[in-house]
């Protein structure tokens, strides 16, 4: 054609044109660009400094995982707990060689040559700035968060890839997507929430046995535990010593932060330190090394094991991250869940939250709290009289990505149908509700750096119930039977089976309400606040075991 350059690009027996700067396409659209509220440009990235790109490609069959995922997951069903190996759940994912292929000629033709394969779905690429920016058309900046100095690489505008390209990949990770820092926990005076409390206050029994179990932590930029804060922990608490069995990633022991200190001490003390338990800590040494989802999720494969249970106290605002992005995370959670693993977070720390201060549309919502197969879990406290009620920043609302899941259908729907909620333009009724469940989310006994601090938030809910699923799991083992693995079908049916498996909590403090000046209330039934209520162990374990509620399990 007149006056257009055709650039044609080869590896292998794989050749493909495009149009210079009009053949390309620009990535992640619906993600705001930018540099966000309270951070601050420090520098022009140099262009000698290296980047650690990570690109999840469109896969084969991702549209059948949900249904298939279904079927091995819905209590009722005669394929429940047949889950799949590793290596079969790669290949039915594994996209052509020529889609590898295109992505290779494209790295190749911009002189980027150092690259892998993860998982047979993920291209890791380890690049300058300078051949990075070719790439994609992007300038790199380094961007500091203003309260903490924390510092990422990043571009503040869309990158672009070609026609070609975008075909065959669904982001590239280490671009545009500013990680939200962790937290500082929430001090609250007087901590005396512990491994023993916890098990009164939730009716639970230790496991006999706990063969063949594997539970994790997952920990996020930085966030790092030390062994000697373990075992003082569980020297007050006069529990095993037993220490972290294996930690995949970088644990800086001398620099303990409260977020991962509170996550190994109460995932694995709940239990009494009978379920063997992993860290694995995705590395964040460098600006351009940030990306904690899809990096943390794409070196999942190559562990010697996958965990049963993953506790991850990490979220995002969603509409921080691309629907894209989103989806190619929950592709993985799907993955892994068939595999029998399960995931679990917090519901976020900030009420209904807030978009952005003096301006309001909607009620935020979190991910991968949103993600219909991660297990959301909201907090509560203690009223003046010792009962359980919803504390105010334990966030809850419904997501503008994802659809309703069918099994929250009858507990979402009662919610729907109550006279005085939130004006409807503030949520998505149509979107998956969370949280899903509540515990016990403020005073936490918790050692950091030899000294105990009493904290509070989700991230301290979330070791909280997936230490109860891992020791239910502990119990399917032994009785030889499958372990949870996708355990929201599970939890909704006990919920709707005996009013006994949870607590139902319906009295709360005021949720926070952000910037839009409403927010949701804890009422009979699910909420967006608490979710299905609080635990009881006892109820979930025998239900847990029942081949009524299992038919496929029956002898």
């Amino acid at each position: 054609v007149a006056g257009v350059a055709f650039v044609v690009i080869c590896f292998a027996s794989v050749c493909f044109a495009f149009e210079g700067i009009h053949d390309l396409v620009t990535m992640e659209q619906d993600t705001r660009a930018g540099v966000p509220y309270q951070w601050s440009i420090v520098r022009e990235a140099t262009k000698s400094e290296s980047i650690d790109l990570i690109i999840p490609m469109k896969t084969k069959n991702f549209h059948m995982l949900d249904s298939i995922l279904a079927d091995v997951s819905t209590p009722s069903s005669p394929n429940y707990g047949k889950y799949w190996s590793k290596e079969r759940v790669n290949k039915f994912l594994a996209p052509p060689q020529e889609n590898f292929d295109r992505v290779f000629a494209w790295l190749l033709f911009h002189k980027i040559s150092d690259f892998e394969i993860l998982a047979d779905r993920f291209v890791k690429v380890h690049t300058t700035i300078g051949d990075a920016e070719k790439l994609l058309s992007v300038v790199f900046h380094e961007l500091q968060h203003d309260a903490t100095g924390y510092s990422v690489l990043r571009s503040i505008n869309h990158y672009k890839v070609p026609h070609a390209i975008a075909e065959v990949i669904q982001v590239v990770g280490g671009v545009i997507r500013i990680p939200k820092l962790p937290r500082k926990l929430n001090l609250i005076p007087g901590g005396t929430t512990n491994p023993e409390v916890i098990q009164q206050m939730y009716n639970i029994t230790i496991p006999a046995s706990s063969t063949g179990n594997l539970q994790a932590v997952a920990s996020f930029l930085g966030q790092y535990y030390s062994p000697s804060d373990l075992t003082d922990f569980e020297k007050e608490f006069s529990l095993p010593l037993v220490p972290i069995a294996e930690t995949y990633g970088p644990n800086d022991s001398s620099d303990p932060g409260i977020e991962a200190s509170l996550d190994v001490q109460y995932l694995l003390g709940i239990s009494n330190c009978s379920i063997p338990t992993w860290v694995i800590s995705t590395p964040s040494t460098t600006p351009s090394g940030n990306e904690p989802f899809l990096t943390f999720l794409s070196g999942l494969s190559n562990l010697t094991q996958i965990p049963n249970l993953i506790s991850m106290s990490y979220q995002d605002y969603e509409y921080t991250v691309s629907e894209s992005y989103a989806n190619a995370c929950n592709q993985e959670f799907m993955a892994y869940s068939l595999q029998g693993t399960t995931f679990i977070t917090g519901s976020g720390d900030w009420g209904v939250g807030c978009i952005e201060l003096g301006q309001c549309s909607t009620f935020t919502a979190d991910f991968p709290s949103s993600s219909p197969y991660v297990i959301s879990t909201g907090a509560t406290t203690f009223n003046e009289q010792g009962a359980e009620i919803g504390v105010s920043f334990s966030s809850g609302g419904f997501s503008n990505y994802f659809a309703r899941p069918s099994f929250q259908d009858t507990a979402v729907n009662a919610f729907l149908a109550q006279s005085d909620l939130p004006p409807s333009s503030y949520y998505n009724s149509s979107g998956r509700g969370f949280p899903d469940i509540s515990t016990i989310g403020t005073g936490f006994v918790v050692y950091t750096k030899g000294v105990h601090n009493p904290v509070g938030g989700t991230s301290a809910a979330t070791p909280t119930f997936g230490s109860i699923l891992s020791m239910i799991n502990s119990n399917r083992i032994a009785a030889g039977q499958p372990v949870l693995g996708y355990a929201l079908p599970f939890i909704y049916q006990a919920w709707s089976e005996n009013d006994e498996a949870f607590l139902d909590i319906t009295e709360s403090q005021l949720q926070d309400e952000g910037c839009c000046g409403g927010r949701f209330d804890t009422v009979p039934g699910w909420d967006p606040y608490t979710g299905l209520g609080t635990p009881n162990y006892s109820v979930l374990l025998e239900l847990a075991m029942s081949s009524t509620l299992f038919p496929s399990l029956a002898k």
